[in-house]
């Protein structure tokens, strides 16, 4: 119990110090000298872009739909990622938290 709490707070203490190290960059480049810099920004969305497509297929994976022949960025993976959501909204939500739980191992 007491290793999962110390190791909760290491691992939020670390991505406290990552954004933390990035906000400060990012102010002193843009901020104080006025060089705009997209070079960290685009590893950050690319980060959330990955992770949000690793989801949604993973989510109509789960479902049983095949993310091939019905890939999300269609009209029809929508109408099939709307039907998922409305009908069973556990799973959307067992999706979300197998992420987090991942993103901090």
């Amino acid at each position: 119990m007491i290793l999962d709490i110390i190791s909760f707070i290491t691992a939020w203490l670390t991505y406290f110090a990552i954004y933390s190290i990035v906000a400060i960059t990012l102010n002193l480049e843009a901020g104080t000298a006025g060089i705009v810099n997209f070079g960290k920004v685009a590893f950050f969305g690319l980060g959330a872009y990955i992770g949000a497509i690793i989801n949604t297929y993973l989510l109509l994976m789960a479902a049983g739909v095949d993310p091939y022949k019905c890939p999300p960025y269609t009209s029809e993976g929508v109408i099939e990622l709307t039907r998922i959501a409305a009908s069973e909204p556990g799973l959307v939500i067992g999706i979300f938290i197998l992420s987090l739980i991942l993103s901090f191992l």
